[in-house]
């Protein structure tokens, strides 16, 4: 288990450093420059060129990359914003809290949802309900976020004025963004759920242990769900860990603080310290939860924590045959 660690830290690692150089060199393609921005068009050449020098824009893109790489690895430093003028790391820890709490209760909100109508759809295939719940779930997977939170923002706001419409004056103002991105992310957990427990309640020790006359409750939960787990683990490990880089259309519509904001903030700015740091936050949150994820695996089943043991055992030597006399 800890080789297969290691192994997959050192692939994150080349995850976040592809990453990087995909950014830089978007960053030079992008038409346009930060100094403009900042500046303005009525800024003198002298202006501009002192600008371009304080904020390193003059050096080459190599030494500018592996600068970055190295004042974040040795400091943790992702260098400062232009608009600001405050270290990006930062404003980042400030805004990560309110992304964190989204991520929380919407993931949340998507497992109360989506995991029972999922088990519900599987176990009455073909039925009325399970019509119901195939339609449902494909409403809410086509269904855009920003529309589907515009909408609770004009019935539940402004119609029946229960909710604040955006910001986070008091802990009210949580639920409609937390309801908006968990519902559309249930839609995912469903699908996941039905295909998974369909492939489990046909197996033969469904069957055997309706023989032996256990309880019907009992035999979905405990041994159907269980071994049903794992791609539907897969699945909410990896909404969960997009959550967690920030949620840029729900954090937009309802004007919250937390990174997708802040991404989007930085791109329209050409504030590409805020963006790189951005973006690189996103990707180690990402890795970490997809290697999570695959840790989870082990304790969930005991097949893959068995591959793990014998990927890591030695190989046996065959013993050499003595010839007869």
């Amino acid at each position: 288990m800890g080789r297969y660690v290691i192994k997959r830290l050192l692939q994150m690692i080349l995850v976040i450093v592809g990453v990087m150089i995909i950014v830089f060199v978007l960053q030079e393609m992008t038409p346009g420059d930060p100094v403009d921005s900042l500046l303005g068009a009525g800024a003198s050449q002298e202006q501009r060129d002192n600008l371009r020098s304080e904020l390193g824009l003059d050096e080459p893109v190599l030494t500018r990359f592996f600068n970055y790489i190295k004042d974040f690895v040795t400091k943790g430093d992702l260098g400062t914003s232009y608009t600001t003028k405050q270290p990006v790391m930062g404003e980042l820890l400030n805004r990560w809290p309110v992304t964190f709490k989204l991520a929380i209760g919407s993931i949340f909100v998507a497992l109360l949802v989506g995991l029972p109508l999922g088990i519900i759809s599987a176990v009455k295939q073909n039925t009325i309900i399970d019509y119901i719940c195939r339609v449902l779930s494909l409403a809410a997977v086509s269904m855009p976020q920003f529309w589907l939170g515009l909408l609770f923002i004009l019935f539940f706001a402004m119609r029946l004025h229960w909710l604040p419409s955006f910001g986070l004056t008091s802990p009210l103002g949580w639920i409609m963004p937390i309801v908006t991105c968990g519902l559309t992310s249930s839609a995912n957990v469903v699908r996941i759920t039905r295909s998974s427990m369909l492939d489990v309640v046909r197996q033969d020790y469904i069957n055997t242990a309706r023989a032996k006359g256990q309880k019907e409750n009992v035999i979905i939960l405990k041994h159907g769900l269980r071994n049903a787990l794992i791609p539907i683990i897969t699945t909410v490990g990896t909404q969960f860990g997009a959550m967690l880089g920030g949620s840029i259309a729900i954090e937009s519509v309802f004007s919250l603080p937390g990174l997708g904001q802040y991404l989007v903030t930085g791109l329209s700015n050409r504030n590409y310290p805020a963006v790189l740091g951005g973006v690189l936050i996103i990707s180690i949150t990402f890795s970490l939860m997809n290697l999570i994820v695959d840790l989870t695996y082990a304790f969930i089943d005991p097949r893959t924590k068995a591959a793990y043991e014998r990927r890591k055992a030695p190989k046996r030597k065959k013993a050499a045959e003595v010839p007869s006399a």
